[in-house]
């Protein structure tokens, strides 16, 4: 529902190259959309970690629970809702429509210095676990597969096939907009760099 709210308010803001969907929503946009990205972005990276150790040590992995997967999405939830609200308290009125996103967002006059700390953290970082998690499952996988081979056993090629796919979108889709936000600090904003951004969320929109 989130995901198909986010898509379709740039669409309709596409049309109208305005956006007509009210203050509210606009506020509602601008203060949610970086939650549901920054958590969404970390529990990607959380996946592929927990693949990764119940691969390497699947009788550790029997004796987790319920307990120890609620602490983790709590904390990276914690973490997700901090930088909005933080915007939020210091000055919650600073939000504007975008042109280049298609969405309302907070003003880049404002926000422009602080803005790369949380992108970093939250977009970068999770990028590198996911690179530095897929490449060990999939030399697991690899091996697993030749053992299945030798057993004339069930070939797991399903579960390479998964890692490869979850990965390789969620870095087509991350990287380029990570790109943009470095950019918007250390380049001068030019018709090539607003073109840049929309591709970039053009590509998160898909993904």
């Amino acid at each position: 529902a989130i995901a198909t709210f986010c898509t379709l308010s740039r669409f309709i803001s596409f049309i109208a190259v305005s956006w007509v969907l009210g203050n509210a929503l606009c506020y509602v946009t601008a203060y949610t959309n970086p939650v549901f990205f920054y958590a969404g972005t970390s529990f990607v990276a959380v996946l592929t970690t927990s693949k990764l150790l119940i691969l390497k040590n699947p009788l550790r992995a029997i004796t987790w629970g319920s307990k120890e997967v609620h602490l983790i999405c709590s904390f990276f939830w914690i973490c997700s809702i901090m930088y909005p609200v933080s915007l939020y308290l210091v000055k919650k009125n600073d939000v504007e429509f975008n042109n280049s996103i298609y969405s309302c967002r907070y003003k880049k006059e404002t926000w422009d210095n602080i803005t790369l700390i949380p992108s970093f953290v939250m977009m970068f970082t999770p990028a590198i676990v996911v690179i530095g998690t897929t490449i060990p499952t999939l030399k697991y996988l690899a091996i697993a597969r030749k053992f299945a081979r030798r057993a004339k056993g069930i070939d797991p090629w399903q579960g390479a096939l998964t890692v490869t796919l979850t990965a390789t979108f969620y870095l087509i889709s991350i990287l380029p907009l990570f790109v943009c936000y470095v950019c918007e600090h250390f380049v001068e904003s030019g018709t090539n760099h607003f073109q840049l951004y929309r591709i970039a969320i053009f590509l998160l929109s898909i993904n």
